[in-house]
């Protein structure tokens, strides 16, 4: 290799390392760019667009009731022993509709109509199945006694003393209690006067199976693809009512199906959830993988549910207000339940403060199976897979005025738990990697090769560069301390060595 074709060779080094690392930016844009296109929320012209129009396979929501083991020592003022029943699964499908774009605004509408079906094959139990549980529709009442006028709390104590102890705890099937059964004693109250309790019906689920539901407004991302999906209003409030502060009362996130592109470890995230009344912070816990795509394992922090007394920042979420804060782990959504008695927490008491998860036997916490979670595909922020887990507990306590509860502790007691998830099917998994995964490294591949092969190229040339100076260099050898250079003609001459040189020649 001639001198030219050193040069040329560097020449080419240089311009495929300096290729290389243009590349970096230029990909990314390009990668970016494209991103946004799949994911934004333009209607029938993208993939994302469909993906959130209708979920693909729908998801599963499983239902887990407390039976009540010692309901007469709960009656004399015992622990609550409680045996966890089901899960109860039923498939889930909640496709979105009257779908309406607000262009200027970079919104869109719909509503949701959610349709469920019992799956026997994920289920452990049948809704048939018998438990004993709290009376919630008699606590409700109980509780609502403290803030009616007098005429009304007349009503319900003449109510009240007609009750027997079975009253207190009711044995009752998982459908009724979970999809509505015709109540005695709201009916009682409903017969006086339907303004106190419009239906007589009670059941977790009532009158929210093939019936429309919530009306949301999330951007659609025109505007800005990192507000992609995240909810603007809920059933038309820009602003929860239900709580203290502004902070408590903001829309934040979305609802975890589907999310802005471009997640980070170092990020935090919302989530917003109508059952739990309020946006929940999620952050980052760990690198997984689901079905051999990378994901960003994010949940629910301990300090997001901590009292307001300790933790200032949720004390908005204490209601009436700052004095009446709930213990770690436990919140009232009372006020966004028409009144009922509900306490909310995460499933088994997780993160539930000692002394109250202490007043009941038979819960286990455990991270892994009670936090709520969401895998995210960082790139495109597809929920890859997801868990939203929150357990309704009924405030009970003593009631003086009726002699059949003047004896009951005072606890939130445990109810049932919630676990809606889902998992990305496997041709979904197979189009992410086949129109995202794969080509994101193939161009990564790309970038490292021509930065890889210019610097080859270049150690090539200066090898070749150092090898051909060593060869013309003339070599030497010594004799009896004459050193003899022979040179390029092959002639030789013979050179005194250091040691016989004299020191004035």
């Amino acid at each position: 290799m001639g001198t030219a074709g050193l040069v040329i060779g560097a020449l080419l080094g240089i311009l495929l390392v300096a290729l290389g690392g243009i590349s970096f930016p230029v990909i990314d844009k390009i990668i970016h760019d494209e991103v946004i296109k799949s994911v934004i929320l333009y209607k029938n012209t993208t993939v994302g667009y469909k993906n959130w129009a209708d979920l693909p396979g729908g998801m599963y929501i499983e239902f887990c009731f407390f039976h009540l083991n010692n309901s007469a020592e709960v009656l004399a003022g015992g622990k609550p022993v409680l045996i966890e029943k089901g899960p109860y699964s039923y498939r889930y499908f909640k496709p979105k509709l009257n779908i309406s774009y607000d262009h200027e605004d970079g919104t869109v509408m719909y509503s949701n109509f959610p349709t469920y079906i019992f799956d026997p094959e994920t289920s452990n139990g049948d809704p048939s199945d018998i438990i004993t549980t709290l009376n919630v529709p008699l606590m409700s009442i109980a509780e609502q006694l403290k803030y009616e006028n007098p005429l009304y709390q007349e009503i319900v104590l003449t109510l009240l003393a007609r009750i027997e102890k079975e009253d207190i705890f009711l044995e009752i099937t998982i459908n009724d209690l979970l999809w509505g059964y015709l109540d005695n004693m709201l009916k009682l109250v409903h017969d006086f006067d339907k303004t106190l309790v419009p239906d007589p019906h009670f059941g977790f689920m009532y009158n929210r199976n093939h019936t429309p539901g919530s009306t949301y407004e999330v951007y659609s991302g025109e505007k800005d693809a990192m507000l992609i999906a995240n909810v603007k209003s809920f059933n038309g409030m820009d602003q929860l009512q239900w709580w203290t502060t502004p902070e408590a009362n903001a829309i934040n996130g979305s609802d975890g199906t589907y999310n802005h592109p471009f997640w980070s470890e170092h990020r935090e995230e919302y989530l917003f959830s109508s059952d739990a009344c309020r946006s929940v912070i999620m952050k980052f816990e760990r690198h997984t993988r689901i079905k051999g795509i990378p994901t960003m394992k994010f949940s629910i922090p301990s300090f997001a549910l901590q009292s307001g007394k300790t933790y200032p920042p949720n004390a908005g979420f204490c209601i009436p207000d700052s004095d009446h804060c709930l213990p770690d782990g436990l919140l009232n959504i009372s006020q966004c339940q028409g009144g009922a008695p509900a306490i909310m927490s995460l499933p088994h008491f997780l993160f539930v403060d000692d002394d109250v998860r202490a007043k009941v036997d038979g819960l286990y916490p455990d991270a892994e199976k009670h936090n709520a979670f969401i895998n995210v595909e960082p790139y495109t922020g597809a929920s890859l897979e997801g868990a939203l887990r929150m357990q309704f507990n009924i405030w009970m306590e003593k009631f003086v005025d009726a002699s059949q509860m003047k004896n009951l502790p005072t606890l939130p007691f445990p109810v049932m738990w919630v676990n809606q998830h889902g998992t990305v099917n496997s041709d979904s998994a197979d189009t992410i990697k086949a129109k995202l995964i794969t080509p994101i490294f193939i161009t990564n591949i790309a970038k490292w090769c021509l930065i890889g092969l210019g610097g080859a190229i270049l150690i090539i040339v200066l090898s070749v560069a150092v090898f051909r100076k060593l060869k013309r260099k003339a070599p030497t050898k010594s004799v009896n301390g004459v050193t003899t250079s022979i040179n390029s003609n092959g002639q030789t001459t013979e050179v005194p060595s250091d040691e016989t040189r004299p020191l004035l020649s």
